[in-house]
C-alpha cells in the first residue's frame, strides 16, 4: 500500500508542477477540467486519485501525454 501511496503523491506533484510551469492557477485548471478546486488540491497533494475521465482532461488541458505526466519529464 505504501508504494501505491507514493505513486499517487508523485502523480499529484507532477500535475502541480506542470500546471505551475504552464502559468495556470489551481482554480483555472479545476474550472477547465470540470471539478472544484478542493478536489484538484486533494489530487495535487496525493490525498485523492483522479478518475480516469478527470485524468484524461488534465492531460488534455496541460498538453501532456500519460508517459510525460507519470514520468515527470515533459
Amino acid at each position: 500500500m505504501e508504494h501505491y501511496e507514493k505513486k499517487i503523491s508523485f502523480l499529484g506533484e507532477n500535475i502541480q508542477t506542470i500546471r505551475k510551469h504552464r502559468g495556470m492557477k489551481q482554480q483555472e485548471l479545476a474550472d477547465r477540467i470540470g471539478i472544484n478546486m478542493q478536489s484538484l488540491s486533494k489530487i495535487e497533494r496525493g490525498v485523492n486519485y483522479p478518475t480516469f475521465d478527470t485524468l484524461e482532461k488534465i492531460m488534455d488541458v496541460l498538453g501532456v501525454t500519460p508517459n510525460e505526466l507519470l514520468s515527470g519529464e515533459w
